[in-house]
């Protein structure tokens, strides 16, 4: 059983349903490092990292803040919050020649707990699959979000930011080095279109709060967990 505590963060909770179309608009599409409030790790470095799982139903991308000194790569970035970030889990394969795939994303929306329907066990947010069975799980509570695939449904997309355009990164999140002020993204791609980028970027003028993004409204992070 994992251990954890909360720890508040600094972002004001608000609920807000955007009438102006303009507002929406720019509200969903950027964000500033000045709004991000989890951050993993210490540091000079800082680096911003975005999931979108392109799901409806549940919620727009969120964003998370990851602090180094030193060397560290996209695999360092997503294995620190994962572990650190209570509600984050991820479904990955071992190790390779070519580093680790990204095979499934949750959140623990409600914090009660996170199930897959395959039964994997997770370790600290992590849990290794080979590439065979990396298609067709569920959370096992709808309130969560869960997107897993490889070769049936979709898969995961890497993509890096360069200014305020996302570009598909040319290689895997295990050979990339990040450098201060990197951005880096994960999208669900279905197979026979739709997902992708991303759809928030960052930006040189600040917007609220770390958040998620519910169809026209917007959700301030008021509260999350940290794994010790």
């Amino acid at each position: 059983m994992k251990t954890s505590k909360w720890i508040q963060l600094t972002g004001i909770l608000f609920i807000g349903i955007l009438f102006s179309a303009v507002s929406a608009q720019a509200a969903m599409g950027s964000f500033s490092f000045d709004d991000i409030d989890y951050w993993v790790g210490t540091g000079a470095n800082e680096a911003a990292f975005v999931i979108d799982w392109h799901d409806d139903d549940n919620a727009g991308p969120m964003v998370w803040g990851y602090r180094w000194d030193g060397e560290a790569s996209g695999e360092d970035m997503l294995m620190a919050i994962v572990n650190n970030d209570s509600n984050l889990y991820a479904k990955v394969s071992g190790p390779t020649q070519y580093g680790i795939a990204v095979f499934g994303l949750g959140y623990d929306v409600d914090s009660d707990g996170f199930g897959i329907s395959d039964g994997s066990l997770f370790t600290n947010g992590i849990t290794q699959a080979g590439y065979s069975t990396a298609d067709g799980s569920s959370a096992t509570d709808p309130d969560d979000l869960y997107t897993e695939g490889w070769y049936q449904n979709g898969y995961w997309s890497y993509w890096l930011a360069d200014g305020t355009d996302w570009g598909y990164s040319g290689t895997g999140m295990s050979g990339r080095t990040l450098s201060d002020g990197d951005v880096d993204g994960w999208g669900f791609s279905f197979y026979g279109g739709g997902g992708g980028a991303p759809s928030i970027t960052p930006a040189p003028v600040p917007v609220p709060a770390a958040f998620w993004l519910l169809g026209s409204g917007i959700i301030g992070l008021a509260g999350l967990k940290r794994r010790n």
